[in-house]
């Protein structure tokens, strides 16, 4: 008994020296990220040409209209895989690159619907489940608050979405992918300073104006009126920033505006959140969003 005793013993004081010796093995430290400046990130352009997006996107199967000869998405659909492509740019850069500024940083790359329609080649917008490349010329990023520019030229950007959607079967995931997007993106952290929707549309050409002059109720209404009238494919003729099929189409509430403090001359930046509502999906679907807008300023030339 006693030298079961003794056996019994030293394994517990052989466990519990293990459990000593994990316990005091130091964690493994962050990889120190490079600043965001002009030569981090031409070296970053320099070693990254191609970007791929493969996932769940917004593309449904079977659109409202897509047997009519008038069918055509062709410029909504640009500008949604612009803001996909440079939303990929900001990621990809952020794993070795520090993107917590505090200036908000502009990110352009143009697609432009000639070069979109021919990487669809004989299709009116992405399929499912089907491989894109799309080609664009150039990114620009530039600083809002100093006006400094870099420009990178020549980029491929692979694309295939993996979910199939069904008109009938949008939900609730659809429309938050949606939001991510559209506009370049309507919902965001409230410290993002590269992603942010870009209100540049001459539907927001008083927002500016009205909020500097502290008219929350005028600028509600401003917002309002340009999401819903950009929101409304059929209206718009589907131009671009339209949210490219009629089962996307939605009216919102502005519920509160919060003015972001920043130093650029030529856009104003607040923190917009509201309710979405979508009359084609689940009989009035509703949704909240949240993000940073940049608004573009009257006075100054875009």
């Amino acid at each position: 008994m006693k030298k079961m005793l003794s056996i019994v013993g030293s394994i517990s004081l052989l466990t519990s020296s293990t459990i000593s010796v994990v316990a005091c093995q130091e964690p493994e430290k962050p990889e120190e990220k490079l600043e965001f400046n002009e030569e981090n990130v031409t070296n970053f352009f320099e070693e990254n040409k191609e970007f791929t997006y493969e996932g769940d996107f917004i593309f449904i199967s079977d659109p409202e209209g897509i047997d009519n000869a008038d069918f055509n998405v062709f410029n909504s659909t640009t500008d949604i895989i612009e803001s996909l492509f440079v939303k990929k740019i900001v990621w990809e850069m952020s794993k070795t690159i520090d993107l917590n500024t505090n200036d908000f940083i502009q990110v352009v790359s143009i697609l432009g619907t000639p070069s979109l329609k021919k990487s669809l080649g004989n299709d009116k917008y992405p399929k499912y489940d089907k491989n894109y490349v799309f080609t664009f010329d150039e990114v620009l990023i530039e600083n809002t608050a100093t006006d400094e520019k870099m420009v990178f030229n020549d980029f491929k950007f692979n694309f295939k979405q993996t979910n199939e959607i069904i008109s009938d079967k949008v939900e609730e995931k659809e429309i938050e992918n949606l939001f991510s997007y559209w506009l370049g993106g309507i919902n965001s952290e409230p410290s993002e300073r590269f992603n942010w929707a870009k209100a540049n549309d001459a539907s927001f050409h008083e927002v500016a104006d009205t909020l500097e002059n502290g008219s929350l109720g005028d600028s509600k209404k401003e917002i309002k009126s340009g999401i819903e009238e950009l929101s409304d494919g059929d209206r718009m003729g589907k131009t671009s920033r339209t949210p490219i099929f009629e089962k996307y189409r939605f009216t919102v509430e502005i519920e509160d505006i919060k003015l972001l403090p920043n130093k650029s001359e030529k856009l104003l930046f607040a923190n917009i959140s509201g309710v979405a509502t979508f009359p084609n999906i689940n009989n009035g679907q509703k949704a909240n969003f949240s993000g940073n807008w940049g608004f573009w300023k009257k006075r100054v030339s875009q």
